[in-house]
């Protein structure tokens, strides 16, 4: 067995990808993921599995919620956005929806918060929701700090754990 470069501290290890990069993992996760070839692509620790002639990729994360004990799940979520952090407290199964509720900012975003922004033909920011494909218009509000605000209470009440920290 050839072990992967890696490392541990007294809290978590981590192991070498390609492109330089390295997976964060738990110490209870690091000596069965080390004895692969593991591969940075698109944001994600992956790597090959050629069986009976055909090629599959498994993703890091999906090993490590096996090995916590989840046997069906869709989608991982990476609670600190870090696709890259596999640690066992970062990880957790979620369906699509809950999975979309924990993305970053869009690249048009202007007030730096998802869900407000500047609504110019009132003068004041507008905060929304979408909730199941809905869209729930939260208020115009004159302050930026209460559109967060308002976005942040909308959050907490249709995401609960999976709103935006």
């Amino acid at each position: 067995m050839r072990l992967r470069p890696g490392y541990t501290t007294s809290e978590c290890g981590y192991i070498s990808l390609t492109q330089g990069e390295w997976a964060v993992v738990s110490l209870e996760d690091f000596d069965f993921l080390s004895q692969f070839n593991w591969f940075y692509d698109k944001g994600y620790a992956r790597r090959n599995i050629c069986d009976a002639g055909s090629k599959s990729i498994v993703r890091m994360h999906r090993v490590v919620l096996e090995r916590m004990g989840f046997k069906d799940f869709k989608n991982t979520d990476h609670i600190n956005r870090n696709k890259i952090d596999n640690r066992r407290s970062n990880l957790r199964p979620a369906t699509h929806a809950e999975n979309n509720r924990n993305v970053g900012l869009r690249c048009d975003n202007t007030s730096g918060f998802r869900g407000v922004y500047w609504y110019r033909w009132y003068s004041k920011w507008l905060a929304y929701i979408s909730v199941n494909g809905k869209r729930i218009h939260l208020g115009y509000f004159d302050d930026l700090q209460d559109a967060i605000s308002a976005r942040l209470s909308a959050e907490e009440k249709y995401f609960g754990e999976f709103a935006c920290t």
